[in-house]
C-alpha cells in the first residue's frame, strides 16, 4: 500500500514537471502529424501556420489546459499501474529494492500503459482539436457539428452533445492503446537496463538512486524515450489522424486508417515528425524519470520517519 502511494505521488510530480517545459513542441508536432501546415508537413511550415492562426506565440500553448490538469494525473496512474503490475508479476521487489527481472519491469510498464490509455485518449482528443482549432472550427461550420472553439470544456461538451459520451471516450482509443501499452513496457525496461549498465560503470547499486550520477539518470531517461518511441510512434501518428479528422470522417479503425494513410502518403507518413517528437519526448522522459526518482526518495523517507 505504501509503495503504491509512493508510485502515485511521485508520478504526479513527474508529470507536472515534464509537461510544463515541453508543451510548445507538442503543438507544432500535432500540425506536422495532421498534415495541416499550409501545403507542407515540414517543421518551418508548421510553425508558420501555427503562429499565423491567431494568438501569436501564445498559440504554442494551445491545448495546454487539458494537459496541465490531466498529465500529472495520467503520470500518477501510469507509475501506480507500473508498480502494481510489477508487484503482481514478480511478487514484489527484491530486498534491495530493485525489480527482480527486466521482464517483470516490461510487464509492469505494459500494465501502466494500459491503465493510462483510458484517461489519455479523451484528453488528447480535446488537446488535438484545440491545437488544430482553426481547422476544426471551419470543419464544424461546414458540417454543422459545432464541436470546435470555446476552449477545452466547450469543445469536450460539444463532442459529447454531437456524438455522445462514447464519441469522447472511444475516438482514437485503439491507437492510443497501441501507442501506450507495449511502448511503455519498452520504456520502463529500457530505463531500468540503462540504469543497471551505468551503475556497473560507476560502481554503485542500480537501486540506490542517490548514488547514481545525475548525468546517468538523465541519460537513462533519454535513451528509454528514444527506444520506446521507435516502437510506438506510428500509432501516435494514426491516433492524431483519427482524432483530428473527427467522427465519421476517417476510413475506419486503426487498420483501415493506417491503410488509407499508407496509400495516400506512403509508408514514410508513419514516422512523419519523428525528430520533433524526440525533441520533446527525450527531455520530457529525462525530466520525468529524474523528478520521479527524487520525489519517490523523498516520499519513502517521509513514510519511513512517520
Amino acid at each position: 500500500m505504501a509503495e503504491g502511494l509512493v508510485d502515485f505521488g511521485a508520478g504526479w510530480v513527474s508529470g507536472a514537471a515534464s509537461i510544463v517545459l515541453t508543451q510548445p513542441l507538442d503543438s507544432v508536432l500535432v500540425r506536422v502529424q495532421a498534415g495541416t501546415a499550409a501545403g507542407s508537413s515540414s517543421l518551418p511550415a508548421a510553425i508558420r501556420d501555427l503562429l499565423s492562426s491567431g494568438g501569436g506565440a501564445r498559440s504554442l500553448w494551445k491545448g495546454a489546459a487539458p494537459m496541465m490538469w490531466s498529465v500529472p494525473a495520467q503520470n500518477a496512474l501510469l507509475f501506480a499501474g507500473y508498480g502494481a503490475g510489477l508487484g503482481w508479476c514478480s511478487g514484489g521487489r527484491r530486498q534491495d529494492g530493485a525489480p527482480s527481472s527486466l521482464w517483470h519491469v516490461f510487464a509492469g510498464g505494459c500494465a501502466g500503459g494500459f491503465a493510462q490509455s483510458f484517461v489519455m485518449s479523451p484528453v488528447e482528443l480535446v488537446k488535438v482539436r484545440l491545437q488544430l482549432e482553426d481547422r476544426v472550427v471551419l470543419s464544424a461550420a461546414a458540417t454543422g457539428t459545432g464541436t470546435g472553439g470555446g476552449g477545452a470544456f466547450a469543445l469536450a461538451t460539444g463532442v459529447v452533445r454531437t456524438f455522445g459520451l462514447s464519441g469522447l471516450l472511444s475516438t482514437g482509443l485503439g491507437a492510443t492503446m497501441g501507442r501506450d501499452v507495449l511502448p511503455h513496457g519498452v520504456w520502463f525496461a529500457s530505463y531500468e537496463w540503462c540504469k543497471q549498465e551505468f551503475s556497473a560503470r560507476e560502481g554503485v547499486k542500480a537501486c540506490d538512486n542517490g548514488a547514481l550520477s545525475v548525468a546517468a539518470q538523465l541519460a537513462s531517461g533519454g535513451i528509454a524515450a528514444t527506444t520506446a518511441w521507435l516502437v510506438g510512434y506510428p500509432f501516435d501518428v494514426i491516433k492524431t489522424r483519427i482524432q483530428a479528422a473527427g467522427m465519421g470522417k476517417v476510413p475506419g479503425g486503426v487498420v483501415a486508417t493506417a491503410q488509407h494513410m499508407a496509400s495516400v502518403d506512403g509508408m514514410g507518413v508513419f514516422y512523419r515528425g519523428f525528430g520533433l517528437k524526440l525533441a520533446r519526448a527525450v527531455p520530457m522522459s529525462m525530466i520525468g524519470f529524474f523528478a520521479y526518482e527524487v520525489a519517490a526518495k523523498q516520499l519513502r523517507d517521509m513514510l519511513a520517519s512517520s
